[in-house]
């Protein structure tokens, strides 16, 4: 089990990777060629040594490229969460126009978030062969006009279709934005880049949702999507005047047997499997509850408007809460009980959801939001520490779980909510989380 110590350590920079962790471990840390050391021996026969410093090629704080870089990587993170989730909301309006179950129309969400698992998973063996800007340029780019192609679609299985190539193409930004970061900016400005990217994640994933539902009291759907993809492709023209181009990435290949062989050591520790499996049963639970809501939320007894659904799902700010707060419980209770709790907190949240009263929807909806991430941050960072020497691939593992269980259990949930409604979903969700938090019991057993 990690100490109380190094755990909280490892949380408090675990808030920049907590959606990014496999993005930033998916390619190897490179030593700065900006710093280098030179000895030599003078006239006397003493040898001393000069340490030259080029900090002119990184970008420091302050300058120029500095700020274009955070403006760049703000827009990135806004951009590629605001298309992912946009549609989540507008499940129910999906549902109508279609003619679907609730857990069909689901599967726009559960498509790219699985599109982008498989290419944030394919990233790890095919990285560092592609310039950064233009690999991050056009995946924006190509993301952007399948959003908007997506609004001229009259069959929903086109639309599948598009929402998996549009997940494989955002991983294109979410699996080099990270690289670029740390091979280009001064490592004294690096944390700041980093939270500004994080911030820019959080508030596109949160924008994306609330300006859908807001917008869908006036506009249609396929508007909506029009709207949403115009405005990224002018953020990716603007990411694309603004970002400087890379000055210290060499192509290079990596030895796939190398990251094979890790693959299969990682698989065959129990512990870092078990942390897979929770973050897989986790994000499903997570990414159900916030696909139907918006269904039992328009229904009968609540019939609320879709301004104010949208000001509901504002609560997914919350996450930040969660994430800060995992911090201090590491110190004060150790990794192993902040765990269990933060787990235990998204369960009650849930079963919080199950009255029907609006007080206690959105009071279990907080403390089911702040549960889950901050039991994420623990966990991904747990992860990350089973394998300090081979971080990539158990960072890729760990996102390759959590984000296909958003896509399988995120749909499969729907078949519980169409036939039986939400007392299903609790249900469901309820057993699923009930087994996540004995994955957590176990773990103490197992030292992690």
């Amino acid at each position: 089990m990690l100490t109380k110590g190094n755990a909280a350590a490892r949380c408090r920079s675990t808030l920049f990777e907590m959606i990014y962790l496999c993005m930033a471990a998916a390619f190897k840390q490179r030593h700065w060629p900006g710093l280098h050391e030179q000895c030599e021996l003078n006239d006397e026969g003493m040898e001393t040594i000069k340490t030259a410093t080029q900090s002119s090629l990184f970008a420091e704080q302050g300058s120029r490229d500095y700020k274009q870089i955070i403006r760049a990587m703000l827009i990135a993170g806004i951009s590629t969460f605001a298309q992912l989730y946009f549609l989540q909301p507008m499940l129910p309006v999906l549902s109508r126009y279609f003619n679907i179950t609730p857990a069909h129309s689901s599967l726009v969400i559960s498509a790219a978030t699985l599109g982008l698992a498989c290419g944030l998973f394919l990233g790890t063996f095919i990285s560092d062969k592609f310039k950064r800007k233009s690999l991050m340029s056009a995946a924006m780019i190509i993301s952007s006009v399948l959003t908007i192609a997506a609004a001229f679609v009259d069959h929903f299985p086109v639309l599948v279709l598009l929402s998996i190539c549009k997940g494989i193409a955002l991983s294109g930004v979410a699996a080099i934005a990270m690289a670029y970061i740390g091979e280009e900016v001064a490592p004294a400005a690096l944390s700041r880049t980093m939270s500004r990217y994080i911030v820019g994640t959080i508030v596109g994933g949160m924008t994306g949702r609330v300006v859908a539902n807001f917008l869908a009291a006036w506009f249609s759907w396929q508007t909506i999507s029009c709207i949403i993809g115009c405005a990224c492709l002018l953020l990716s023209f603007e990411f694309l005047r603004r970002l400087p181009a890379s000055r210290h990435f060499k192509p290079r290949k990596q030895s796939r047997k190398a990251l094979i062989a890790g693959l299969l050591k990682s698989v065959q520790d129990k512990v870092l499997l078990s942390l897979c499996i929770f973050a897989g049963l986790a994000m499903g639970a997570f990414v159900s509850v916030y696909n139907y809501l918006g269904f039992r939320l328009e229904a009968v007894p609540f019939q609320l408007p879709h301004q104010v659904i949208a000001c509901i799902f504002v609560m997914y700010a919350a996450g930040i809460g969660g994430s800060l707060v995992a911090v201090p419980l590491i110190k004060r209770l150790g990794a192993y009980r902040a765990l269990n709790i933060l787990s235990g907190m998204s369960l009650l949240g849930l079963l919080f959801t199950w009255p029907d009263k609006l007080v206690f929807v959105i009071l279990g909806l907080c403390l089911f939001t702040v549960g889950f991430f901050g039991a994420h941050t623990i966990a991904s960072s747990g992860a990350g520490a089973r394998t300090p020497h081979n971080r990539a691939v158990a960072a890729s593992l760990y996102l390759l779980f959590y984000y296909i269980g958003s896509s399988l259990l995120g749909s499969f949930s729907g078949v519980a909510m169409h036939s039986y409604g939400w007392n299903g979903i609790v249900v469901l969700l309820g057993v699923v989380l009930t087994v996540a938090l004995l994955l957590t019991l176990m773990l103490k057993r197992r030292s992690v």
